[in-house]
């Protein structure tokens, strides 16, 4: 999370009242912009994020959400299922870091 990383990149509202505000107040504000250091660092988490930390559509599948039709959790479970054989090594070398103490996954482009 990057609240792990720079907690002065995110807001932690902790009422619906402070989070109405920030939602609905202006944009502009100066509690808003963040300077040149932290948009980088915040772009780098992202990238890392997306490219190195997920691995969902190499295996198969995609993003489920709380809410989402027992037909869309099949889709994606039988997607995966399918693509398991082609991915074997790639979860097992994955399997592997996390046993020694590899606290992440990794996508394939990364796992080296």
């Amino acid at each position: 999370m990057l609240s792990k990383l720079d907690n002065k990149l995110i807001f932690k509202p902790n009422s619906k009242n402070i989070y109405d505000k920030l939602l609905l107040g202006n944009s502009n504000v100066d509690i808003f912009k963040l300077n040149k250091n932290q948009i980088n660092f915040a772009k780098k988490v992202m990238y890392i994020r997306e490219k190195a930390l997920k691995f969902e559509t190499e295996v198969g599948g995609f993003h489920i959400f709380t809410r989402d039709s027992e037909s869309k959790r099949k889709e994606d479970f039988n997607q995966t299922k399918n693509k398991l054989k082609n991915n074997i090594n790639f979860l097992e070398q994955n399997g592997k870091l996390l046993v020694n103490d590899n606290d992440i996954t990794l996508s394939k482009d990364f796992i080296q």
